[in-house]
């Protein structure tokens, strides 16, 4: 069976179609990176202040403990900010703490 010219040409604009859609699929889309770190970030807004309210109300703890356990969410906020995540939830004992590595 012989190719003609036409036909060739068409399989190779088809294949350079699909390679550009495909290209164009992966730089617009969030890679699974990105995608954890925003779920991370997530996760952090909405557990983080009751958790620090839980900790700063718990009568059971002592002041080390409660240290121990706002550091922990430090850590946490500096570990996704990081990254690139973007955390907005405002706790003044987890914002006091400074994180070093």
């Amino acid at each position: 069976m012989r190719t003609t010219r036409r036909e060739a040409s068409r399989a190779s604009l088809r294949w350079l179609s699909i390679s550009l859609w495909l290209a164009l699929c992966f730089a617009t889309s969030c890679t699974p990176a990105e995608l954890y770190i925003a779920a991370d970030a997530a996760t952090y807004d909405a557990l983080a202040p009751g958790h620090a309210g839980y900790v700063r109300n718990d009568q059971a703890l002592d002041p080390k403990q409660k240290q121990r356990r706002f550091d922990t969410l430090a850590t946490w906020k500096k570990r996704v900010q990081d990254a690139g995540g973007k955390v907005t939830a405002a706790v003044p004992e987890v914002d006091a703490v400074v994180v070093t590595r």
